[in-house]
């Protein structure tokens, strides 16, 4: 159940999965782990449902919507090690997150003025728009690992709190600790980089999927040579693979 998906609901898939839709979730039937609904998205036109703001300082607006759209359906039972004892389908569930974030973020870019202020300082030169679409994208990765930390924490915390309450025992992942320390280990568990280079791998495939956008085009080399730092090699090694098949299977029916 934690392989990669095709994002189609209530379907069939490798090892008798039956996934069944519900309120932006997906569940297994057999196993009870959890996904995010793809599907859901798949006739809907993206940049139809956005609010774009106009104003003096569009780039300021934009970095600030990008937060924005990486939050909804951030549940933090997608990322729970006991509904989701395989970390893979964490991950997968969290490059979904940012692979809808960056379908919005794309669309957003759409509004912007080609020749104006951004913001405060800015001369509006194709350059100073590249490096700055380039620093708002990578804040929106970053964002998405601290808030998937804290849905984590969050989510451990609430755990812990029943079980001092008398809730009685609660099933753990093989490996967790008990008591106070167990939303550390579990949190740990989901490397803040890895979550960080799914985000970025995100925006790059879905700027590269519609490359349409010339001002997004511009920041697509930044964004590749930041995914090749070094300090985003263990993520790339361990989830390439996994990202670039999700990218592959969900952005061609996402209208943005």
């Amino acid at each position: 159940a934690s392989g990669t998906s095709d994002g189609g609901g209530g379907e069939d898939r490798g090892e008798h999965a039956v996934w069944f839709p519900w309120c932006g979730v997906e569940f297994d039937t057999k196993s009870l782990h959890v996904r995010s609904d793809m599907q859901r998205y798949s006739s809907q036109d993206m940049f139809n449902m956005l609010s774009v703001e106009i104003s003096r300082n569009p780039g300021r607006s934009f970095v600030r919507r990008l937060k924005l759209y990486m939050t909804p359906k951030c549940h933090p039972m997608l990322f729970d090690r006991q509904v989701n004892p395989d970390v893979t389908l964490v991950y997968l569930n969290v490059y979904h997150l940012c692979l809808m974030g960056a379908v919005k973020a794309h669309s957003h870019a759409r509004c912007l003025p080609h020749k104006a202020r951004w913001t405060q300082g800015q001369t509006g030169s194709s350059g100073s728009n590249a490096l700055f679409l380039f620093r708002a994208l990578r804040s929106s990765a970053q964002y998405m690992s601290k808030l998937v930390q804290r849905r984590i924490r969050s989510q451990q915390r609430k755990a812990v709190r029943g079980s001092r309450n008398g809730g009685g025992s609660t099933q753990r992942p093989r490996g967790s600790s008990s008591g106070a320390g167990a939303n550390e280990t579990c949190a740990s568990e989901v490397r803040p980089q890895f979550v960080v280079w799914l985000g970025l791998h995100a925006h790059a495939a879905a700027i590269e999927h519609k490359p349409h956008c010339a001002q997004l085009q511009s920041a697509l080399p930044h964004l590749h040579a930041e995914m090749r730092r070094h300090k985003y090699r263990g993520a790339a090694s361990v989830l390439s693979g996994l990202a670039s098949s999700e990218a592959k299977g969900v952005l061609p029916k996402i209208t943005y």
